[in-house]
Order: C-alpha cells, then sequence, then structure tokens
C-alpha cells in the first residue's frame, strides 16, 4: 500500500512510491485543485491515454464547476468554469424516481435547493419545480437542476472532457443508461467515469471497455488494484 502524500494529497507511481501534491498548488481562490490523474505504468485504456497524454501529469478540474461564486453543479457553474478557459468538468449524478439523471451530489436536494426529499423519491418534474440557487445568493434565483443529457451536450459543444461520479447506489441497467447518454454525445473519448467503489468501475467496464476510469480514495490504496485495473488515481482529497 502506498500513500497519497503530504497533506493527504499525492499521486501513486507505477514503481510502488509516490509523490505528494504541495498545498500551494490547490488554487482556494477560484477551488480548482491541481489534481494528480496518473495512469499506471501497463495502462491500455485508449481513451484514457486521449485524455492524459502524459502520464503523472496533473488535471486541473472545476470540482462542480466553479464554486466560489456560483451555485455548485449548475450550468451557470460550468458556464464560469468556461470563462476560467478549464474544460476539465468534476459532476456528479443521481436518478430521479421517472428514471432521468440529473447533476447533484447529495442524494436529497435539501442541502442545494429550496425543497426537500430524496431525489430517487421525486420524478424530474418534480424536482425540476424546485430553486437551486436562491440558497447560494439572490443572484441565482431560478436555478434548475441540470439534467446528465443536457450537460454532456453542454461538454460536447464545447470540447470539454468530463469526470462523472458513480454513486454506489446505482444499477447496472442504471450505469448502462447514464454510459448510453455519454456516447450518444460523443464524449467516449472525453470522460473519466470515477467511484470509490472498484466494484462499480468493473461494472462499468463490462459494460464498455473505452471508458477511462478513475478510482476515488482519501485512504491508503493498494497500488496492486491500481495495476490489475489499469484504474486512474484521483487524489480526492482535494475534491471535496
Amino acid at each position: 500500500q502506498i500513500k497519497l502524500g503530504s497533506n493527504g494529497q499525492g499521486v501513486a507511481l507505477g514503481d510502488g512510491t509516490y509523490t505528494g501534491i504541495d498545498i500551494a498548488e490547490v488554487d482556494t481562490s477560484i477551488r480548482m485543485a491541481s489534481v494528480a490523474v496518473p495512469f499506471v505504468a501497463d495502462i491500455d485504456n485508449i481513451s484514457a491515454r486521449k485524455i492524459l497524454e502524459q502520464p503523472w501529469q496533473g488535471v486541473r478540474l472545476a470540482h462542480r464547476g466553479y464554486t466560489v461564486d456560483t451555485p455548485e453543479n449548475t450550468m451557470s457553474a460550468f458556464n464560469n468554469a468556461l470563462t476560467l478557459k478549464t474544460k476539465n468538468f468534476e459532476t456528479d449524478v443521481q436518478i430521479t424516481s421517472d428514471g432521468v439523471y440529473v447533476l447533484l451530489h447529495d442524494s436529497t436536494i435539501d442541502r442545494t435547493s429550496n425543497g426537500t426529499g430524496a431525489i430517487n423519491s421525486l420524478t424530474y418534474a418534480q424536482a425540476d419545480a424546485f430553486d437551486y440557487g436562491s440558497w447560494f445568493g439572490a443572484a441565482f434565483a431560478g436555478e434548475r437542476i441540470p439534467r446528465f443529457d443536457d450537460f454532456c451536450a453542454f461538454a460536447d459543444t464545447n470540447e470539454c472532457t468530463i469526470f462523472t461520479e458513480i454513486k454506489t447506489s446505482m444499477t447496472e441497467s442504471e450505469i448502462s443508461g447514464m454510459i448510453d447518454i455519454i456516447v450518444a454525445n460523443n464524449l467516449i473519448n472525453n470522460c473519466v467515469i470515477l467511484s470509490f467503489t472498484p466494484s462499480v468501475l468493473a461494472t462499468v467496464r463490462s459494460i464498455n471497455a473505452n471508458l477511462a476510469l478513475g478510482y476515488l480514495s482519501s485512504t491508503l490504496i493498494d497500488i496492486n488494484t491500481m495495476l490489475a485495473n489499469s484504474y486512474a488515481l484521483i487524489a480526492v482529497d482535494v475534491l471535496l
């Protein structure tokens, strides 16, 4: 096992060593971390190579979009990220009770809207009726919950790469549906699927072996898991 590095951040190297990311590299003014996304030496994923052409190089992500002065996981947050010339977007996907994929970090809408309830207990129409901006500031009143298909179309139009976290609650069928949206929007070579759970990543690979995979972790990493599965390692401490 290897440690993530100083300050809880760092990258795993293929020779079993690690290198740390100095906390100074994290631009807290815009909350976009220079996140290490290395690949192990024997990686054979073509899509992953296209996304990160040089091994061990960090990638600057807009985590849930530009979230210093914009509400997280809204289209305003991702539009603002573009103004900062950042085209790598991290986001989270949840599913409504009627099967619509939406951008939302939490399992409920309580924290980031003026409504309440678990997202999987609300239809898309019900979830979309709430305000996802006023909690952050009056200027964002009326912000809607983004559909994942609209977000993917936006990413494709603007030639962006998306880093999409899959929640462990998703079934194989639901994961497959999410991948269908990614493929339909020409993002197969501009997407990294993220999860804290290796079995979720294994499910993604069984559905579409061309998608790049990112293993999220804030604890000790088993390098053998990395090597055996050609996973990228995302140092999640700087993404929280």
